[in-house]
């Protein structure tokens, strides 16, 4: 693939995922009779949380390179919305694979009176003006449960992460999050290492929650195990209440 087709499947695969996110978001929003229940968050709120979490698809403003938005929790769905989440993972497929596709390209571009080489997904994104686009979050997919569980119960590890990157990648990554004055403060110090000097970029402590799933199937009991960093969704009706 030429450079310029994988551009244009690039942007393609964008506006395909933006279409199935909002169809999917729409109607988590028309089963607002549903259950719904999310980490740190009750009541009425808890759909409306689970919506806009899965929604987040760009860095937010403060955001970290390499953090992800997390917000575990129960989404009752109706099966029109289960049907729409499953295209919206597809969407995420093919945006995985346009990404992928990108991968041995580079190109070379002006930057602050200098050269510097970008890789071709980051120069694309910037140049439609979707340098915030947060990858784990627009890649990862939703976790749909085909059969309503019997029981689900959460468990919680928290760890930290110390990724060692040269600066070269810590400035392609703060490119990728657009400009502004604390971004642009970065990109100075960054100038101030030697070439191939490698930096230690310390991730804050994070929280990873673990979904024991249970389903009574001829007398005996089906146990899987799941991750999921947005709310699973669950087939139900009005009335219904979760697991």
């Amino acid at each position: 693939m030429e450079k310029s087709a994988a551009r244009v499947a690039l942007v393609k695969a964008i506006q395909h995922l933006e279409q199935a996110l909002d169809a999917t978001l729409a109607s988590m929003r028309m089963d607002w009779e549903l259950p719904a229940w999310v980490w740190q968050q009750e009541g009425e709120r808890a759909r409306e949380s689970a919506i806009q979490a899965i929604s987040q698809i760009e860095y937010e403003d403060g955001q970290m390179p390499n953090a992800a938005l997390f917000c575990p929790g129960l989404l009752g769905a109706s099966r029109e919305t289960l049907a729409l989440a499953k295209a919206l993972n597809e969407a995420k497929d093919h945006l995985k694979k346009a990404f992928q596709s990108m991968q041995p390209f580079k190109v070379k571009v002006e930057e602050g009176g200098r050269t510097i080489t970008l890789p071709l997904a980051t120069y694309t994104l910037q140049s439609i003006g979707r340098a915030r686009l947060h990858r784990i979050q627009a890649f990862r997919k939703l976790v749909i449960m085909e059969e309503r569980p019997d029981r689900l119960g959460f468990t919680w590890a928290h760890t930290r992460t110390i990724v060692r990157i040269d600066a070269d990648e810590a400035r392609r990554k703060l490119l990728r999050l657009g400009s502004d004055a604390a971004i642009e403060a970065q990109l100075e110090k960054l100038e101030l290492l030697s070439p191939g000097e490698k930096l230690a970029v310390v991730l804050p402590t994070a929280t990873h929650a673990r979904v024991n799933v249970a389903w009574r199937k001829g007398g005996q009991v089906v146990r899987r195990q799941v991750k999921s960093a947005l709310p699973i969704l669950i087939p139900c009706r009005a009335g219904q209440p979760l697991p």
